[in-house]
C-alpha cells in the first residue's frame, strides 16, 4: 500500500521538530526585514538550532543582503534586528507550543511543504502500491472463481453463443441491407449489449456486484428498446435512429454553453447551423414531440412526452421496475445506494470499501433475462431455422445459468 499514515506521521514529526519551526519562524521574521537568508546561512543556522536549541544564534549577513534590506540606514537596521533578537525566545516558546494566531502564515507555509514531501514521497511509492493492489485483487478474483466458478463460466458462455449467432446473422449479406432500418438499429443494440455484459461480467470476477448492478440498468434499457423496436417495426427503428440528430444538435448547444470552462473549443456556427437544418427537417417530419428525450417513441405510443416507462410497459417489461430503481440507486447518490449494499448481509453493521464475495447472483440474473431478451430480438427479425434453433438453445443456456447463481447463492446463505 502507499503508507500514508507512515508517510504522515514521519513528515509531522519533522515539521513540529523545533529546530524546523525555529528555522521558518527565524526566516520570516527576517524577511518582513527583507533579509534573505542564502541555503548556506539556512544550513548553518539549522545545525544550531539542533545543537543549541536557540540559545548560542549568531547572523553574518552581506553588504549585498544589508544593502537589499528595507532600512535606509544601517542604524535602522541594527536597532530593528536588535528588537528582533529580544522578541526571538517569546515567539519560538509561542510557536513550538500552540503556533499563536500571529503566527498563521509560518503555520500555512510549514503544512504546505509538509504535503509537497509526502505527495513527492507517495509518487514514488505508486508503482508499487498499484503492484500491490493488483496482487490483492488477483487473489480476491482466484477466491470468486472458487465460489461462483460454474455459474459465471455459463454466464461467460451464454455471451459467447449470443456473439457468434449475431456475427453469423450479419454475414447473412443478402438479408441485411440499408433499407432494413429495424435490423440495423437490432445489430447496432446488440453490439452494444454485448459490450455491457461482458464488463458486468468483469464486475462479477472481481467481486463487484454493485457495480454490476448498475451497469445492468443500462443493459436493461437496451433490452426494452430492442424489444419496442421488434415489436412496433421498421417505422419505429426509423424514427430511433433519426432521434440521434435531435440529440446531437441538444448536445452541441449545450457544449457551446460551456465550452470556454473547460479550455476546449466552440463548436462553428456553420456546424450548429447545419445540426438544427436537420433537427427542423425531424421536427417538420415526425411533429413537435419529436424533439422531447424519448420523442422516437411518440407517434407509437400516441403519446406527446412519453417516457421510458411508458415504454417499458409497451413491451410489459415493467416488472423489473422495482429492481431498475435499485440498479438506478447504485448509479445515483440515493440513501438507499449508500446504505444498502448486495456486497453485505443485511444483518451487517460495517462499511464495504471493496469487493465482496456476496450479491453476485442478483446482478448476475437480471443480466442473463435482458441480454437474452437483446439477443432473441435480433435473431428473431427475419428468423431462418438456424436462428430460431440458437434461440432454444440461448434460453436453456440462460436457464441453467441462472440455477447455477441461485444453487450458489443459497449455499452462501446457508453458511452464514
Amino acid at each position: 500500500m502507499f503508507g500514508l499514515q507512515e508517510s504522515f506521521d514521519r513528515e509531522i514529526k519533522e515539521m513540529c521538530a523545533p529546530a524546523r519551526l525555529g528555522l521558518k519562524l527565524i526566516e520570516n521574521r527576517l524577511e518582513e526585514m527583507g533579509l534573505f537568508l542564502t541555503w548556506r546561512q539556512r544550513r548553518n543556522l539549522r545545525k544550531r538550532l539542533d545543537a543549541s536549541n536557540g540559545d548560542e544564534l549568531e547572523f553574518n549577513f552581506s553588504d549585498k543582503q544589508v544593502a537589499n534590506s528595507k532600512f535606509a540606514s544601517e542604524d535602522e537596521l541594527q536597532k530593528a534586528f536588535a528588537d528582533f533578537v529580544d522578541r526571538l525566545c517569546n515567539d519560538l516558546e509561542e510557536f513550538q507550543k500552540g503556533f499563536g494566531d500571529g503566527l498563521s502564515d509560518s503555520f500555512e507555509a510549514i503544512t504546505e511543504s509538509a504535503a509537497d514531501n509526502i505527495n513527492a514521497s507517495l509518487k514514488k511509492k505508486a508503482r508499487r502500491a498499484s503492484r500491490d493492489q493488483s496482487q490483492r485483487q488477483h487473489k480476491f478474483s482466484k477466491a470468486t472463481i472458487r465460489t461462483w466458478g460454474d455459474a459465471l463460466a455459463l454466464m461467460q458462455g451464454l455471451i459467447s453463443i449470443s456473439d457468434e449467432a449475431a456475427e453469423a446473422y450479419f454475414n447473412r449479406s443478402d438479408d441485411y441491407t440499408e433499407d432494413d432500418d429495424l435490423c440495423d438499429a437490432l445489430v447496432r443494440i446488440h453490439a452494444k449489449a454485448s459490450t455491457v455484459a461482458k464488463e458486468i461480467l468483469l464486475l462479477l470476477l472481481n467481486g463487484f456486484s454493485d457495480g454490476a448492478h448498475a451497469r445492468w440498468r443500462t443493459l436493461h434499457e437496451l433490452a426494452v428498446t430492442a424489444a419496442f423496436l421488434s415489436q412496433y417495426g421498421n417505422s419505429a427503428a426509423r424514427q430511433y435512429i433519426d432521434h440521434h440528430a435531435v440529440e446531437m444538435f441538444k448536445a452541441a448547444r449545450e457544449y457551446n454553453r460551456h465550452y470556454s470552462k473547460f479550455g476546449a473549443e466552440e463548436i462553428s456556427p456553420e456546424e450548429i447551423a447545419e445540426l438544427e437544418c436537420r433537427y427542423n427537417e425531424l421536427i417538420k417530419e415526425y411533429g413537435s414531440d419529436f424533439r422531447h428525450d424519448y420523442g422516437w417513441a411518440s407517434i407509437c405510443l400516441n403519446k406527446n412526452k412519453p417516457t421510458f416507462r411508458d415504454i417499458e410497459a409497451a413491451v410489459e417489461m415493467d416488472y423489473s421496475r422495482l429492481e431498475y430503481k435499485e440498479a438506478s440507486a447504485n448509479v445515483h447518490a440515493n440513501p438507499s445506494g449508500v446504505f444498502l449494499r448486495l456486497g453485505l448481509l443485511p444483518e451487517d453493521e460495517i462499511i464495504l470499501y471493496g469487493p465482496s464475495i456476496l450479491g453476485l447472483a442478483q446482478p448476475a440474473i437480471a443480466t442473463i433475462n435482458a441480454f437474452t431478451v437483446i439477443s432473441t430480438s435480433l435473431l428473431t427479425h427475419g428468423a431462418n431455422i438456424d436462428c430460431l434453433v440458437v434461440c432454444k438453445v440461448m434460453l436453456r443456456f440462460a436457464s441453467h445459468a441462472k440455477e447455477a447463481f441461485v444453487a450458489v447463492e443459497e449455499s452462501l446463505g446457508r453458511q452464514e
